[in-house]
């Protein structure tokens, strides 16, 4: 495939945090009026499809990023960040330590990778590390769970092969949602280019995305649904 055609990182990353809009914006505020199957089958469903981009873009960065271990202090810098938003919205009270947002399963997800490369062609301390990981996302009860762990964990394993990649991925994604195996569509057609978003202000405004769209929503809940 040429390069130059096809989806960027940037785009999939717009998608992503799209698909993840719509799904938020209708369990936090279109839910309050408009309680129909089809609105909800079609919101959560289209909201499906960004952790799997999420997660292999998580790969991507993983692999070519110049610094892991800021990298890494970026999750969790965003991961603490993100945490009252998303207790907010989503247990409506300041603090809920049964639910951690998905910043710290991108977290774990990463450090399971660097584990998995460390043991580069030791097949039974990779599946240990990579159950490790799954293990902490469990105990501290990590959006997706082991569930994402796994799919971060067999998108790496394959990322040399394009086919094998999908099938193993559509597997693990079928472990909670089959409208979440549709994201290997845009992700079949990433082009290996980085895109607009190459900027510090616009890795960051990424970033910020996530907790501040919460909490936007979270304010017009309290207002249009109260």
């Amino acid at each position: 495939m040429n390069r130059q055609k096809g989806i960027s990182g940037s785009s999939l990353k717009m998608l992503a945090a799209g698909c993840m809009f719509v799904d938020h914006l209708y369990y936090l505020v279109l839910s309050c009026f408009a309680q129909t199957a089809l609105c909800e089958n079609l919101c959560r469903g289209i909201g499906r499809l960004s952790f799997p981009i999420f997660c292999f873009l998580l790969t991507e960065g993983f692999s070519h990023t110049s610094n892991r271990i800021r990298y890494a202090a970026r999750l969790c810098i965003f991961a603490i960040l993100s945490e009252f938003p998303y207790d907010l919205a989503f247990s409506e009270t300041f603090s809920f330590l049964h639910s951690q947002n998905i910043f710290f399963t991108l977290l774990i997800g990463l450090l399971v990778l660097w584990g998995m490369q460390y043991f580069s062609g030791k097949y039974c301390i990779q599946a240990g590390v990579c159950m490790l990981g799954a293990a902490v996302c469990v105990l501290f009860e990590c959006d997706y769970g082991w569930q994402g762990i796994l799919l971060i964990a067999v998108l790496f394993f394959f990322h040399h092969d394009s086919f094998s990649m999908t099938i193993a991925g559509i597997s693990v994604c079928l472990l909670w949602s089959w409208e979440a195996a549709f994201a290997f569509f845009p992700i079949h057609l990433y082009n290996k280019q980085r895109g607009w978003m190459n900027s510090p202000s616009a890795k960051y405004a990424f970033y910020f995305f996530y907790p501040l769209h919460l909490l936007i929503l979270v304010w017009i809940q309290k207002f249009l649904c109260t």
